[in-house]
């Protein structure tokens, strides 16, 4: 008797479970039907963050990735990224990420766009030799900005080649062919390396100079190109502003270059707030530990392992 109700509490644990995921492929297939029709919807996030069901409704939307209307297609892809930032399973992550490999053979530039965006998330740990490839040959075909530093980061072979030829090409865009340069110093190409970080000596640093010297330091994520920040912390200089309304006068550019190099160098003594700000209510005294630490760690070490 026993064992016939435990099969019982079993087979009703099971039909629970189907009947739930059928609730979830229904909810998905709802907020499709909305963007099909035009009609705005707002999308329960914490209902798609469900651990226990992102297998399912990253099977759901991998369909709809198929579908053969083109902003469904990017709803879905958008929506695969963010299960795909609220999961720890390896094996998921994998499966998403060969996913927005294969998006980049999407006849719409603006879906392939979104993938290369989502690319962007993964370590590179993660990328097989094959999807490196994929993304450098899109990358080539179509001279997308984004997608040249992407292969830059992931350094699939022959990278440098074709890259350095896109580099040299006049019949490309002017955006290209600077993503191209920024990709090979990515790579450790000395010569492009040489090439920013002259260009930075010479700017004033104020704040968009340094908002530009701190996007690119971010990205090629080399020495020649951090130092220049450090030096900036290092420095007393009264050249940018206040994101307080209320306050007119110039501020010390080392706040802001604490900022970016916090993302950037491991073990840094401050971390980042999502917002972008440094994790401190005191800017003065996170200050004096930085520049403390930057001259008690002349062989720093830069994370090079996320895009």
């Amino acid at each position: 008797m026993p064992s016939k109700f435990n099969r019982i509490l079993q087979l009703s644990g099971c039909l629970l479970f189907t009947s739930l995921i059928i609730a979830q492929d229904t909810y998905l297939d709802e907020v499709m039907l909305g963007y099909r029709q035009d009609r705005v919807l707002r999308i329960n996030y914490e209902q798609l963050q469900d651990p226990s069901l992102a297998s399912v409704h990253m099977s759901r939307l991998i369909d709809y990735t198929l579908d053969s209307q083109s902003f469904i297609r990017q709803m879905a892809y958008r929506l695969l990224g963010h299960i795909d930032q609220h999961t720890a399973s390896p094996d998921l992550r994998i499966t998403v990420l060969d996913r927005f490999s294969y998006c980049l053979d999407d006849p719409v530039p603006m879906v392939r766009e979104q993938c290369v965006t989502q690319l962007k998330r993964f370590p590179d740990s993660l990328f097989t030799p094959s999807q490196r490839q994929i993304i450098l040959e899109h990358a080539l075909r179509y001279a997308d900005p984004e997608a040249i530093k992407l292969a830059g980061y992931l350094r699939a072979d022959g990278a440098v080649e074709g890259i350095k030829r896109l580099a040299g090409d006049p019949d490309v865009s002017r955006e290209s062919r600077i993503a191209a340069r920024m990709a090979l110093a990515r790579m450790g190409d000395p010569d492009e390396l040489d090439y920013f970080d002259r260009i930075i000596r010479k700017v004033a640093i104020n704040d968009d100079h340094l908002m530009a010297i701190g996007e690119l330091a971010a990205y090629v994520r080399a020495k020649p190109i951090t130092d220049q920040l450090l030096q900036v912390i290092l420095d007393d200089q009264l050249n940018c502003t206040s994101t307080d309304p209320d306050r007119d006068q110039p501020i010390l550019c080392a706040y802001r270059a604490m900022e970016y190099v916090a993302g950037i160098i491991r073990d840094f003594p401050i971390g980042v707030r999502p917002s972008g700000d440094l994790d401190t209510d005191d800017y003065s005294q996170a200050l004096r530990i930085v520049r403390q630490w930057i001259r008690s760690h002349p062989e720093y070490q830069i994370a090079t392992n996320v895009y």
